[in-house]
């Protein structure tokens, strides 16, 4: 009987892609970078990023870690790569990188610098983004020699890692511009993603009154006006351990708790814990001031930490949701939080109720904002879920297009 424990997974090939691959040492086809920053060139100091790659000190740890004296720093130029030895658990053996942000910058001695010497620097590029070196690295790092959270590899050692590369220049072109197309429609989608979300946040600044009650966006001559929270919601208090459980996420709202991919760390009787209806906002009442509520679209339960609040008639549920997700809202949720730090800072229904808001009494105008809302949600969920798409096909050509 045959042993088919150790046989490679298929490696995935396109038309016009050859199965002409070779095993190479890296120092065959790089030219290590040893040039010292000694006249000054550049007075950028640089990080390795597993996420961003080679970026600003400042940018990444919000300060310069580099010492004021970078004469002893490696110099490198765009096309430039670096191998920062720290591990993480995103990246368990370090990171390689290539200079792509600017034209120039500087990096500890403590780097690996390389430059590419007979093979594509895309190719390179995107071969280091995937995890097919990371097992040359294990059998080169000495065992046990994790300290400080750097791994104990020479230059020599690693340079003398083994790459399957393919032999054709043009082939290695190939798997550069299909590789940087999906990069860019990742890229183009991250800008979009992150233009609706200012739109968003504009739309919230807007349309909802300010520290002034003033606002800027008026769809109608009707004016808003006053009302305290316990003339628009009641609280729904009603105990039963025989629903669906359910929790509450800053990020998602009200979903079932089976969706969280947590532990359940309370006990089985649940009799005491909180009904909730769908269209109720339940809230975490320690989180309120950092936007733990939602709508929910379900029936269940959730903790007796929980607050459950259900909508008077011609009030909507939605609308407010969006409305006490604002900044300022928040920020007059915090002040009515009863407690002594942000950890103890409580906000049960008896204290939401006495808070005052200023809203449309008008229904409708209530609901055509929610929609508004609802709609620019939507198309920033779906965009986020296009991006995480594009990521997860990156990552399948990376694991199928090496050996």
């Amino acid at each position: 009987m045959t042993n088919n424990t150790n046989r490679q997974a298929p490696v995935l090939r396109f038309k016009g892609f050859s199965d002409d691959w070779e095993q190479r040492k890296l120092k065959d086809i790089v030219m290590r970078i040893n040039r010292k920053n000694e006249s000054l060139e550049s007075t950028l100091p640089l990080t390795i990023s597993a996420q961003y790659g080679l970026v600003k000190q400042n940018s990444f740890f919000n300060k310069q870690v580099a010492s004021k004296n970078l004469k002893n720093y490696i110099l490198l130029r765009k096309g430039d790569f670096a191998y920062n030895k720290s591990y993480s658990k995103d990246s368990p053996y370090g990171a390689i990188k290539r200079l792509n942000c600017y034209p120039k910058g500087v990096i500890s001695s403590l780097y690996i610098a390389f430059k590419p010497n007979g093979i594509n620097s895309k190719f390179l590029e995107i071969y280091y983004e995937s995890d097919k070196w990371y097992k040359e690295i294990y059998k080169r790092a000495a065992e046990g020699a994790r300290n400080h959270g750097l791994l104990n590899i020479s230059p020599h050692d690693f340079f003398d890692t083994l790459l399957k590369i393919s032999t054709s220049k043009k082939e290695q072109e190939k798997i550069g511009i299909l590789l940087s197309y999906v990069e860019k429609l990742i890229l183009l989608q991250q800008r979009k993603l992150n233009d609706l979300e200012q739109i968003k946040q504009a739309l919230e600044d807007y349309i909802f009154p300010d520290n002034n009650e003033n606002r800027k966006l008026i769809f109608n001559k009707n004016k808003w006006k006053h009302k305290k929270i316990k003339d628009i919601f009641e609280e729904r208090n009603i105990r039963d351990g025989k629903e669906n459980l359910l929790t509450v996420s800053i990020s998602k709202g009200v979903v079932p708790f089976n969706s969280m991919k947590r532990e359940i760390n309370s006990s089985s009787d649940k009799s005491n814990y909180k009904v909730v209806k769908i269209g109720d906002i339940a809230y975490n009442s320690m989180r309120m001031w950092q936007g733990a509520c939602g709508v929910s679209k379900y029936d269940g339960i959730v903790s007796p930490a929980y607050t459950v609040i259900r909508a008077k008639e011609h009030e909507n549920a939605l609308f407010y949701f969006y409305y006490f997700k604002n900044e300022r809202m928040k920020f007059i949720f915090q002040k009515n939080s009863q407690g002594l730090t942000s950890d103890t800072w409580n906000l049960k229904f008896p204290l939401l109720k006495r808070i005052t808001v200023l809203t449309p009494e008008n229904e409708k105008e209530q609901i055509r904002v929610s929609k508004l809302f609802n709609k620019v949600s939507l198309i920033v969920k779906q965009t986020g879920k296009e991006i995480a798409y594009l990521n997860l096909v990156k990552k399948f050509l990376l694991q199928k297009m090496f050996f």
